[in-house]
C-alpha cells in the first residue's frame, strides 16, 4: 500500500479512537471520510489491474503446492481447472 493511503489510513484511525472516547459525532465523521477516500482510490486503481501479485494479496498461495484451482469465466470444460504448484502453472482445461 502507498505511504499516502497508510497515512490516511492512521488519521482515519485516529479520529476513530477520538471518537471512541468523546462519542463526539463529528469526530466519527472525519474517520468516515478519510476511510471513504482511500476506498475511492483503491477501488479506482482496481480496475485498472491486469494482474495481481500474490505476494501481497494472498502469501499462503505462493507456499501452497499441488492445488487445482478453477477460476470463473477461464473456459474449458465445467469443474476443470488448472494445477498450482511452486511457482507454476500447467494451465487451464484440467491440468
Amino acid at each position: 500500500m502507498s505511504p499516502p493511503l497508510c497515512r490516511e489510513l492512521a488519521e482515519a484511525y485516529e479520529w476513530l479512537c477520538n471518537f471512541r472516547v468523546s462519542h463526539k459525532e463529528p469526530d466519527l465523521h472525519q474517520a468516515w471520510d478519510l476511510y471513504y477516500h482511500v476506498f475511492k482510490r483503491i477501488n479506482k486503481q482496481l480496475h485498472s489491474l491486469q494482474t495481481l501479485d500474490l505476494q501481497y494479496v494472498a502469501p499462503a498461495l505462493v507456499r501452497a503446492q499441488g492445488m487445482e484451482l478453477a477460476v470463473p469465466g477461464a473456459g474449458g470444460e465445467e469443474g476443470k481447472g488448472g494445477r498450482w504448484g511452486r511457482g507454476r502453472s500447467t494451465g487451464w482445461g484440467g491440468g
